[in-house]
């Protein structure tokens, strides 16, 4: 008994050994937080992503003044995707005499017989036509509770198959802040094939109004429908962009490598020239010695007509955190006028127990780190209802070199090495005792 007691404990001692100090991991970035917050949450940036030896923000850690691991866990992210749905909301238009700067004037709901309606006072510009001109459209979404994330227009494409549209919000009349600017709507057709682009897709939080105007037009086109599109979970973080160049190879196709394993879920080609329209796959490997697998297939175009220009919109992927990406033609010895790859993602977020003693600072990078977050609602109870207690924000300060890109390699350690080998003694030890207890019994009794 004494020596099996003798074994455990060395296996244990090795164990204690082995855990994680920060000397083992690559970068750190100090945590910025208010004082006497018990539970903190940071955005994870770019930079940690791109610093993390493993996908899926494997090996991160949070260590406190002495080098002591905090409990943390990683904030689950709302799938909106599959959450959302489209409202019909009071829609108002807005008129006004003449070309008046909307910038400096004033507007005010009006009744116009059974109808209300937007009008727009103020100066009009000296030249403009005196004539009563439609300007944009107002939308009542003060009922609107949840995060809206989008606006769909249905208008008659004969007089304006092109359209450039901004919409901004506000919780009055007079002031607005901007949340999309100068976006092409289009309804081409050609060669029986539609075209059409009537959507924009924003994040918002709940307002009163929201405001559409159309700057490149003196009158705005008659809307059959505005309406809005709405999520029921609100993104955990905006969304973050990022462009990618790329290098042609001999397939004709156009490899491009991200800096680190990003949770990608949107993309958009950039394309050179005035117009083109691009069908295309696009591909991922996790590893260069991976064999590809196909993300999605679609068609990427851009084309200028007069002042607009139709971009393609980001193209919804399932989250891929590959660092490998291809874009190869749809159709046999097409080209590719491809000057950058566009990748957009939503940054998690990590919470932890402020326990230890201040500054705390989060570490990433370090090949042989094993998973060690725990469930969100062992770090926060009753985290999702409205027992939960309050999360304190805090910042990431700039990143400091630890044990460099050396803790990234793949590689075995001594320290495990000896973990091993410890072990292996301890399995060893219990054999043998085994084997001398097993010798005990069939010795003949004396």
């Amino acid at each position: 008994m004494r020596r099996l007691l003798t074994g455990v404990l060395v296996c244990w001692a090795c164990l204690c050994w082995a855990e994680d100090t920060p000397d083992q991991f690559a970068y750190a970035m100090p945590v910025i937080a208010p004082a006497g917050s018990g539970l903190l949450r940071v955005l994870i940036p770019a930079e940690v992503y791109e610093g993390s030896a493993r996908a899926g923000l494997v090996d991160l850690r949070v260590f406190d003044r002495l080098g002591k691991v905090a409990p943390f866990a990683l904030e689950p992210r709302a799938s909106s995707a599959a959450r959302e749905h489209w409202l019909s909301v009071a829609t108002y238009p807005m008129y006004s005499k003449g070309a008046v700067p909307l910038s400096q004037s004033r507007i005010r709901l009006a009744s116009r017989g059974l109808n209300m309606e937007v009008e727009v006072t103020g100066e009009a510009a000296a030249d403009s036509s005196p004539k009563r001109l439609l300007r944009g459209y107002v939308l009542d979404v003060s009922g609107v509770k949840k995060a809206m994330t989008g606006v769909a227009f249905d208008w008659d494409q004969q007089d304006h198959p092109l359209l450039v549209a901004s919409i901004e919000r506000g919780d009055d009349l007079d002031h607005w802040q901007p949340i999309a600017t100068a976006v092409t709507l289009a309804r081409l057709t050609a060669q029986g094939q539609t075209l059409l682009r009537n959507e924009i897709e924003f994040t918002a939080a709940p307002a009163k109004y929201l405001r559409v105007t159309f700057p490149q037009v003196e009158s705005a086109p008659p809307m059959r429908s505005i309406k809005l599109r709405v999520s029921e979970d609100a993104p955990s973080a905006p969304r973050q962009w990022q462009v990618v160049s790329g290098q042609k190879v001999e397939s004709g196709s156009m490899d491009f490598e991200l800096q680190g394993a990003l949770p990608v879920d949107r993309i958009q080609l950039q394309l050179d020239g005035a117009n083109a329209v691009l069908p295309v796959e696009v591909l991922s490997r996790a590893k260069a010695a991976d064999p590809w697998s196909l993300v999605t297939r679609s068609t990427f175009y851009r084309i200028e007509q007069g002042n607009a220009l139709l971009a393609s919109p980001e193209v919804a992927v399932g989250e891929t955190r590959h660092r490998y990406w291809r874009v190869q033609p749809a159709q046999a010895n097409a080209a590719l006028p491809i000057s950058a790859l566009r990748i957009g993602w939503v940054p998690e977020r990590l919470v932890f127990v402020a326990q230890g003693e201040a500054p705390f600072r989060l570490a990433f990078g370090n090949a042989r780190a094993q998973a060690s977050a725990l469930p969100i609602v062992s770090v926060v109870p009753g985290y999702g209802t409205d027992k939960a207690p309050v999360l304190s924000d805090a910042e990431l300060g700039a990143r400091q070199v630890l044990a460099g890109d050396s803790a990234k390699a793949e590689r075995v350690a001594p320290r495990t090495w000896a973990l091993w080998a410890a072990l292996g003694a301890g399995v060893a030890l219990l054999a043998w005792m085994a084997l001398s207890l097993v010798r005990q019994l069939k010795a003949p009794k004396t």
